[in-house]
């Protein structure tokens, strides 16, 4: 895979997709047609017309071999029909969302890191154009990119195309193919004004999707927690009946609780983000402030006083 291609994925570089989906299309039809092809034991079985292609070696005069070339670039068509050249039509952005995360995950660790994934999904038009020189070979290169990108890709990738593993430097992209695709009639005009000799070709039209997905890992911010510091209660010790007496509380716990443990004798009465103590009858009770932790320990009693109720 082209070392360019790859590090313009790393910087999320729109225009190298283009050269990476291509160089993807043609590394997967040199492995087909190649004579150390992962796919080329497989054509052989079931598509005889394809055997004895060489593809992208240097010409030779030997007229048992037939040669075939495949460019994604014109600089790069340096030999005599048969050719399959394949261009892109430009390409069609699909933003991953507003929020642009598309998957995440916790870590479990003591950082409280997370992983979340980066999508960029990418429709490329691509026009794979098949040229040659007899009309015989252009109707088995015809035959090829149909059996290859349509009958056979069950058999061969599942429609999906992807780097080879490498733990030095991991990639995490894929090249899907379509189910569908048009195969164009077959064309051809006199070579060189000759009407001996004709160049025949045809056409394939695919849109093919990229998709790359980048990685993040990324920790939770610290953990907000307050500061507690020594809670003061104002509240006298003895109170009449009739008489309502306020409760003065400083530095409290963010949640608290503040009641007696005997309402026949008095009760706490709240107002907005003031206590008040409103005696009932004669008797003693204690005057409780806690908070609840969460724990199974029960409420934290952060103060107890016991209140004295007399008669007037």
């Amino acid at each position: 895979m082209s070392e360019t291609a790859l590090s313009g994925l790393a910087e999320r570089d729109i225009t190298r997709y283009l050269e990476v989906v291509k160089l993807t299309l043609q590394r997967f039809m040199e492995e087909c047609l190649g004579k150390e092809g992962q796919f080329r034991e497989f054509f052989d079985r079931f598509a005889s017309f394809t055997t004895g292609f060489i593809v992208n070696e240097t010409l030779d005069r030997d007229p048992n071999k037939r040669h075939l070339q495949i460019a994604r670039y014109f600089d790069d068509i340096q030999e005599r029909p048969p050719q399959i050249f394949i261009q892109d039509n430009g390409y069609n952005y699909q933003p991953s969302g507003l929020g642009g995360i598309d998957d995440g995950w916790n870590m479990r660790n003591e950082r409280g890191q997370q992983v979340i994934r980066v999508a960029d999904v990418v429709t490329i038009p691509c026009q794979i154009t098949c040229a040659a020189l007899s009309e015989q070979d252009i109707n088995n290169m015809a035959a090829f990119i149909s059996a290859a990108f349509g009958q056979f890709q069950q058999e061969i990738c599942k429609y999906i195309l992807k780097p080879k593993p490498n733990p030095d430097r991991p990639a995490h992209w894929e090249v899907r193919l379509p189910f569908t695709f048009k195969v164009s009639p077959k064309k051809h005009e006199s070579l060189h004004e000759d009407t001996r000799q004709q160049l025949w070709s045809v056409t394939a039209d695919m849109d093919v999707v990229f998709e790359n997905s980048v990685y993040m890992i990324y920790a939770n911010q610290p953990k907000l927690e307050f500061t507690e510091g020594t809670l003061g209660v104002s509240v006298p010790s003895t109170i009449r009946l009739g008489q309502n007496v306020p409760i003065n509380l400083t530095k409290h716990p963010p949640r608290f609780t503040v009641y007696t443990d005997d309402p026949r004798v008095a009760v706490v009465h709240k107002t907005n983000l003031t206590f008040s103590l409103q005696p009932r009858r004669p008797g003693t009770c204690t005057l409780f402030v806690t908070a609840e932790d969460g724990g199974s320990k029960g409420p934290r009693i952060f103060f107890q006083q016991t209140i004295t109720v007399v008669s007037r």
